[in-house]
């Protein structure tokens, strides 16, 4: 009988004979695993980075507009809003007996590619992200007046600013020169912390501000993109949702953020189902081309399970023998997936973070991996489950006298 021992010593050496073959089959394998695993962690990731940008905000008003369009303007900054929100409506919708906050956001101007929020100081107050976190303050204080800017914690880092630097705003979402309100720069005035939301690639100044570098009055009461609403009571949303959209003098929509978020899962859902079929698929064809080596291996490994047949190897350690060696495949394999995870995460983290404002991390272990590695294994062995058979059965018939 073979000792565990050397069982493990001829296991190994027996795929590094077959390196070729073993190196192709973890690659292969690798991939679909990698596949795999990287859209679980992309989905759950994907879902908390979303749904952790806006938190305690009842309603987003705007102009007539789709709730998708609304909740990418508002909160992630992309796209556009078609019409402006009358500063007559705000100043009803503000003064409406169910309301709590009103925050007033004012889109459309960049900075080198990156959005600007034209707000006022309750903004810092009422705005909450993640678990009901409010924003805070890394350096400097908020604005008080016009011409200043509170930067976002990447946009800080990205361009190198600290307090008390100058800047200028463009007009659009462009990074051309030709679009620069030269006439007016801005004087840095404080740095928020990290927060890990859309609110770390924008720059945020008063609504005075945005009318000055426009040639209007600041005095005058503005038109705005959209707006935050915090109700007294939760009970209200659909009530107040209700006499917006009824609005007498102009066209309006509420979305309730919560109903906007799940209706992008949704949107979404059905991508993600494309590429789980793509990813099982290929997982499939990966299995079954392990299996068609395994048997095609056999004719070539005869002459090593005669061998070891005739070292004292029974058949039944033949069979396990293989299904051993899809166990170490399925196993490096799933770690090689982890290293090729660690890569992507590494290469792409900061571009996801800076032009997109998701911050995804992909390589934190999470108790479905080990589902995922369990049932992998599971689907390796039984692809070689059939060809370890027929080699027992072989095995089984072989006698010393066929030795060679």
């Amino acid at each position: 009988m073979i000792s565990i021992k050397n069982s493990l010593f001829i296991l190994f050496k027996s795929l590094l004979n077959r390196r070729l073959t073993s190196l192709l089959l973890l690659l292969t394998l690798s991939l679909s695993i990698l596949l795999l695993t990287g859209l679980l962690h992309l989905k759950q990731e994907l879902k908390t980075s979303l749904s952790r940008s806006l938190s305690q905000t009842d309603l987003i008003v705007a102009a007539q507009s789709s709730s998708l369009q609304l909740l990418f303007s508002t909160v992630f900054k992309k796209g556009q809003l078609t019409k402006p929100l009358s500063a007559a409506s705000v100043e009803k919708i503000k003064n409406m007996k169910d309301v709590k906050w009103l925050l007033p956001l004012s889109l459309g101007d960049s900075h080198q590619g990156y959005p600007v929020l034209a707000t006022t100081a309750d903004y810092f107050k009422f705005f909450r992200f993640g678990k009901k976190q409010a924003l805070s303050l890394d350096q400097g204080r908020i604005f008080n007046q016009s011409l200043e800017v509170v930067l976002g914690s990447d946009v800080a880092k990205n361009k190198g600013y600290k307090l008390g630097d100058k800047l200028f705003l463009s007009h659009g979402h462009g990074n051309s020169t030709l679009s620069l309100h030269k006439n007016h720069n801005f004087n840095i005035v404080g740095i928020l912390n990290p927060t890990a939301t859309p609110v770390d690639q924008t720059l945020h100044v008063n609504l005075a501000s945005i009318a000055l570098i426009h040639d209007q009055d600041p005095t005058d009461k503005q038109a705005i993109s959209a707006a935050f609403l915090g109700l007294k009571s939760p009970f209200s949303i659909f009530k107040v949702q209700r006499l917006i959209h009824e609005w007498p003098t102009e066209a309006l929509s509420a979305i309730i953020p919560a109903q906007a978020f799940a209706e992008l899962a949704s949107f979404m859902s059905s991508f993600e189902t494309v590429l789980w079929i793509f990813a099982a698929f290929l997982f499939i064809c990966t299995l079954l081309t392990m299996m068609l080596t395994f048997i095609l291996s056999q004719q070539q490994r005869q002459q090593e399970f005669r061998i070891l047949r005739a070292l004292g190897a029974s058949s039944s350690w033949v069979f396990y023998l293989l299904l051993a060696e899809a166990m170490v495949l399925s196993i490096v394999s799933f770690l090689i997936a982890r290293v090729f995870l660690i890569m992507i995460q590494l290469s792409t983290h900061s571009i996801l973070k800076s032009k997109l404002g998701l911050d995804l991390n992909l390589i934190t272990w999470k108790f479905s991996d080990l589902w995922v590695a369990l049932l992998i294994t599971g689907l390796t062995l039984l692809s070689a489950l059939f060809p370890a058979w027929q080699s027992y059965q072989q095995a089984k018939s072989n006698t010393l006298s066929l030795l060679k």
